[in-house]
């Protein structure tokens, strides 16, 4: 079931990522649904204004309702109210391409990234989940091209008061645009080497 919760969502969080300045870092927004379990994800990437195209930097978001989530909103709507917990998990990768090398251990990296969001998106922080590194090598013209993704995640909670109240919502996306900004900006001033396109 396609609840209008999970597309509010998603176009506000649009609509606050381009208000934040933010530009669409020209990969294609997707919605998927899980035939199996029945999640619903949507995937969009945003970059800041004036990076390279396709852009050094970007963040890669991916927002998933869970098929649990789905059916406690569905009670809530036909007057049940809420048993399970009503969540959205966010993920925001931040994604590194087209390095020429990776002067620094991801430990190093990480020295000038924040663990966890200063302020809570619904209560919840987004808080650092992993880094990777992976090397692309091209047999054609024998080079190789580094990539690092560092990954955050939060899940935003919903019980009644909110579901009802547009304006938190909307304040908890402002809170977590202005963050991917804030984060894009910190990522973009690491001293990394890039290719030259």
């Amino acid at each position: 079931m396609l609840d209008h919760l999970f597309l509010r969502f998603i176009a506000s969080l649009k609509t606050s990522l381009s208000s934040s300045m933010l530009e669409r870092a020209g990969l294609e927004e997707q919605l998927h649904n899980d035939m199996m379990l029945g999640d619903l994800t949507f995937e969009t990437s945003y970059s800041l204004p004036g990076e390279a195209s396709p852009p050094h930097v970007r963040a890669d978001l991916t927002v998933e309702w869970p098929t649990w989530s789905q059916g406690s909103y569905r009670s809530w709507s036909l007057g049940d109210g809420i048993e399970d917990p009503i969540e959205i998990v966010v993920e925001v990768a931040l994604r590194f391409t087209g390095l020429s090398e990776l002067p620094m251990t991801p430990q190093q990296l990480l020295t000038h990234l924040p663990r966890h969001s200063s302020q809570t998106i619904m209560n919840a922080p987004m808080e650092l989940q992993r880094v990777t590194v992976e090397t692309s090598y091209d047999i054609t013209t024998d080079g190789s091209e580094l990539s690092a993704e560092v990954v955050y995640e939060t899940t935003c909670a919903f019980d009644e008061q909110i579901i009802e109240d547009d304006d938190r919502v909307q304040a908890a996306i402002a809170q977590l645009t202005g963050w991917i900004s804030s984060v894009l900006v910190q990522a973009s001033d690491i001293p990394l080497t890039y290719l030259q396109l």
